[in-house]
This record gives C-alpha cells, structure tokens and sequence, in this order.
C-alpha cells in the first residue's frame, strides 16, 4: 500500500515496505528509506538510541538521524503525526521520481491512497536535517 500525504516535512510517499515506494519513483532497491514514526516507544523496540543522544532525538522536530546506517525520524506536533499515530511506523521518501524536482502529476498517479488534510496542500517544502550519530559524536551531514 502505498500512501502519499504532506509530511513534516515535503510532500511523501509512505509504506509498510520500502520496496514499493522503490518502485513508484524508479529507485535502487538498495538504497535506504527514512523510517517514521510518532512514538518513542516504537524507535525504540527498532533501534537503540545512544543514551549521550536520546534526549536530543526526542526533541528534534523536521531532523533525520541515522544510526548505525538506518535512518529514522521521530515525528510530533504537525498534522502529519495525526495520520502517522494508526501505525507502529511507516518507510517514507519524497514523493518524486528518482533525482528528479516534485510533481503534482506524478505523485497522485503513484500513490494507491492520498491522505488530504484540510489546511495542509501537498507541496514541496526544505528537506529535513541529517545527522549521523555514534556513541561518541555527532556529524551534520544536509
């Protein structure tokens, strides 16, 4: 199933399995996708969050962070959580094609279901932050 709503972020494609979304935008397979999710509980049963970093992660708002090479992001407080709190978490990726700028065109004929909210128009808008984080440091990365 693949889902297309206005993220955090910019509008996205969104999926139990990072293959489909692979395929709607014509991407490597092997390349990662961002997974999201709303509670800190569920980050945590996926990954282990270095403790130096936990409360920095929790806080962030519109940031990517990987860990141990799979990104993850936690989103709150926009309308995107609201959509986003049915599931455990979701694989997301920008709903455009491969290397390409975002269409309207393309995104709604991708997409199986589009999620609409009453202020909230699909559009491109700045990608979040990255952060690559160890046990040790943290590197800005975009």
């Amino acid at each position: 199933m693949l889902y297309l709503a206005q993220t955090d972020t910019t509008a996205g494609f969104l999926a139990h399995n990072p293959d489909t979304i692979a395929r709607a935008k014509n991407r490597e397979t092997n390349k990662p996708f961002v997974w999201t999710t709303t509670r800190l509980s569920n980050l945590r049963a996926v990954m282990r969050v270095p403790k130096k970093f936990a409360t920095r992660v929790r806080k962030s708002r519109r940031c990517t962070f990987i860990i141990r090479n799979r990104a993850v992001r936690l989103v709150a407080d926009c309308p995107h959580a609201g959509f986003l709190q049915r599931f455990a978490g979701l694989f997301s990726s920008s709903a455009n094609k491969s290397g390409e700028k975002f269409c309207i065109d393309f995104a709604l004929r991708s997409a199986r279901i589009c999620v609409f909210e009453r202020d909230n128009l699909l559009c491109e808008r700045t990608p979040s932050k990255i952060y690559r984080l160890n046990h040790y440091a943290i590197k800005r990365i975009r």
